[in-house]
């Protein structure tokens, strides 16, 4: 009779959303309250984006921000993006029908045949109209939560005829105009500016873009210990265990998640034992997921551009910042400068290079490494003259 394995605790996708052993980002959760605070007082609001690399942690903080605006009796809505222009999707993620909302009698449905690009009858106007109406309705503060913000500038993704409503309903909620405490959370990768600033939002608020980097190492050995003392159920002393992931992970939530998730299924299966053996075991996985993931954010991009990034760093301790023209010296050795610089853009929005004002950088230490590793494995098996 064969073993019966045991189940992992936690979410199916064990290394995305939110989290039971949330630490760390006090600052921005900080400005969040702050900001939460002036909105209530002012009965206004702004928009509060957070961005970041895939793997950032950055839904798992959009709901540490929900769960605290909840307790400060906030009006929690979780829109998609077609909720921005049409008045039935809004109402739908409000949990409202159409006869709950008072004075919009014979203007909701304006929106329901656009989406399905109909347009019967359809009047920008009056549906921006409509879009204000419900959600000034109600007086309880609301906290609006945009999740993968950056598809608003996604090709297609919001129809052209559509432009004008999502442009008027963005910046009435970005400049505090509905009468009401009202905040626009969004999350998302680098490129969510670039998507705002499609609908005239060019700047934010003082203190309301947060990007996210890695986490500190007091915040990423916390997190590696409850998620090993409490899922794992580990016995005995688990420093070592925590140190050796903590180091391996450079505090990337996705790398966390991806070593726990093996120790956590070695000492579940050890009785919570933490051996040096299964150290070993869980380093080595980890180690495997972690290349995976960088796999994963240069999979659209062509080997060849890949190269022209490991080649352009070789050089490059990691952590370091570079200049971006270091990078596009190799790009340009085989692109044009246009088709160059959409690739380096791409390496922005991918996550593989990171941007702070000062410069340009590989975000990951342990991806830095696995940069100069491919390069290696190309000049091993690669030709050149």
């Amino acid at each position: 009779m064969s073993k019966k394995k045991n189940v992992l605790p936690g979410r199916s996708a064990f290394d995305r959303g939110p989290t039971p052993h949330f630490r760390g980002r006090t600052s921005v959760l900080n400005k969040f309250r702050i900001l939460r605070k002036r909105a209530m007082r002012g009965k206004e609001g702004t928009t509060f984006i957070i961005h970041g690399a895939p793997g950032a942690g950055k839904t798992a903080l959009l709901d540490q921000c929900q769960k605290r605006a909840e307790k400060d009796d906030w009006n929690i809505v979780k829109l998609y993006t077609t909720a921005l222009w049409n008045p039935d999707d809004l109402l739908h993620c409000l949990g409202k029908s159409h006869t709950q909302i008072t004075g919009l009698k014979g203007e909701i449905g304006v929106g329901a045949e656009v989406l399905g690009h109909a347009n019967i009858g359809f009047d920008v106007q009056r549906t921006t109209r409509t879009m204000m109406k419900i959600l000034q309705d109600g007086k309880k503060p609301l906290l609006l939560i945009l999740d993968e913000a950056q598809a608003l500038g996604y090709k297609d993704v919001v129809p052209s005829e559509m432009k004008g409503v999502v442009t008027s309903v963005l910046n009435k909620i970005h400049n505090g105009d509905l009468g009401k405490a009202a905040i626009l959370l969004a999350g998302g990768l680098k490129t969510t500016l670039d998507a705002f600033e499609i609908f005239g939002i060019s700047r934010t608020a003082m203190k309301c873009v947060e990007e996210l980097g890695p986490l500190s190492e007091k915040s990423t050995r916390a997190i590696i210990y409850a998620w090993l003392t409490n899922e794992g159920g580990a016995k005995g002393d688990v420093t070592k265990w925590v140190g050796s992931i903590a180091k391996e992970s450079n505090g990337w939530p996705q790398h966390i998640a991806a070593y726990v998730e093996s120790a956590i299924f070695h000492l579940m299966e050890n009785g919570g034992h933490p051996t040096s053996t299964g150290l070993n075991e869980v380093l080595h996985e980890g180690r495997i997921e972690r290349a995976e993931y960088y796999e994963q954010r240069v999979r659209r991009i062509e080997g060849g551009d890949v190269i022209c990034l490991a080649k352009a760093i070789l050089d490059l301790p990691a952590g370091k910042i570079f200049k971006k023209e270091t990078v596009m010296s190799e790009l340009e050795s085989k692109h044009s400068t246009e088709k160059a610089e959409g690739i380096f853009c791409t390496f922005i929005e991918k996550g593989v290079i990171a941007e702070d004002g000062r410069g340009y950088s590989i975000p990951i230490s342990s991806m830095h490494d696995w940069l100069k590793s491919e390069l290696k494995l190309y000049k091993e098996r690669i030709w050149e003259p």
